[in-house]
């Protein structure tokens, strides 16, 4: 497969504010998100295992009901099933997220 470039992969809209561009693999999905200043992801879980890696601003992520502040260069993972939420703090973010299994609601 040849490389690709993330500005070139189409996006989708979450909630105002947050996009998102993804590529799978067949038990893997990769994001890259960006969130404007001052959104908000509203709590949320799925089956999926999360790996979450800011790569600029800051943004907090709420997983069961505590909270973590992450700036570029942090990580938070989050178990399957774990309701979180995120609002960004300084932004804009650009986050990198990882799922296991792939998220099949993230195909466009």
């Amino acid at each position: 497969m040849p490389p690709l470039v993330i500005k070139d992969l189409r996006y989708k809209e979450l909630v105002p504010g947050i996009r998102l561009r993804a590529v799978h693999l067949s038990n893997l999905t990769v994001t890259f998100v960006e969130l404007d200043e001052g959104s908000h992801l509203p709590e949320h879980s799925h089956p999926h295992e999360q790996i979450s890696y800011i790569a600029k601003g800051i943004l907090r992520l709420t997983v069961a009901g505590q909270d973590y502040d992450l700036s570029a260069g942090m990580v938070l993972t989050i178990p399957a099933g774990a309701p979180h939420s995120g609002t960004v703090l300084e932004g804009p973010v650009f986050a990198v997220d990882s799922f296991s299994p792939k998220r099949e609601d993230y195909v466009f």
